[in-house]
């Protein structure tokens, strides 16, 4: 099963491509804000590389939020429109599982509580609590909305993710969502159900743009 994994939630993107279990390809860019001019010559860059085309791809796989307004909906409509026009399923993953499920990996964690905070850039962060099982993370209660100031450590074994706010505790571990987890992830979520006939990106909260 070919999977190609895009991610393009926070400052930066990424792209993966797997075959099964193995990571066949990761390319990111760290460009600040780059997801319109980049998204489409990486995607074109993972073919050309690894000798596939997009109707060779079994699944594609989008970080669906929340996180950046802008760099969620392009890489939405990026995605979705090559799974449209090879006709292959589309599902999302949401950020704060990529990036529970990445400190896992890396950490080789058995079991535990992950609190992840992300950054929703209007002093306030996105958090959501994660239980680890069987290899597996299980959210634990809904994705909410804080602001800067409430990034208790009450009850949790780790607290990770990406915030600006000054006062995150010691023991925070910067996390990035990045798409050679999310191949991962997706093998492991996907139930055979393509999200691409009525998806939208998901933001947790109304966004305000400076004028």
């Amino acid at each position: 099963m070919k999977i190609l994994s895009l991610e393009s939630s926070g400052h930066f993107s990424s792209i993966s491509l797997f075959e099964d279990e193995k990571c066949m390809d990761f390319i990111e860019n760290r460009d600040k804000h780059a997801h319109n001019g980049a998204l489409s010559s990486m995607i074109n860059n993972c073919f050309n590389n690894n000798s596939v085309k997009a109707s060779q791809i079994d699944l594609y796989v989008i970080d669906g939020g929340p996180g950046s307004f802008t760099g969620l909906r392009i890489g939405a409509s990026l995605l979705k429109s090559l799974s449209f026009s090879v006709d292959k399923p589309f599902i999302s993953l949401n950020s704060t599982e990529i990036i529970a499920y990445k400190l896992m990996k890396q950490k080789k964690l058995a079991s535990g509580i992950i609190r992840v905070l992300y950054d929703g850039r209007q002093k306030d962060h996105f958090t959501a609590d994660y239980r680890i099982e069987n290899n597996e993370i299980i959210q634990i209660g809904d994705i909410i909305v804080e602001p800067y100031g409430n990034e208790s450590i009450e009850a949790v074994d780790y607290i990770c993710g990406v915030t600006e706010s000054p006062t995150k505790p010691d023991s925070f571990l910067e996390i990035e969502p990045t798409a050679d987890f999310m191949g991962e992830l997706a093998r492991i979520k996907f139930k055979g159900i393509s999200e691409k006939d009525d998806y939208q990106p998901h933001y947790y909260k109304e966004f305000s743009f400076r004028k």
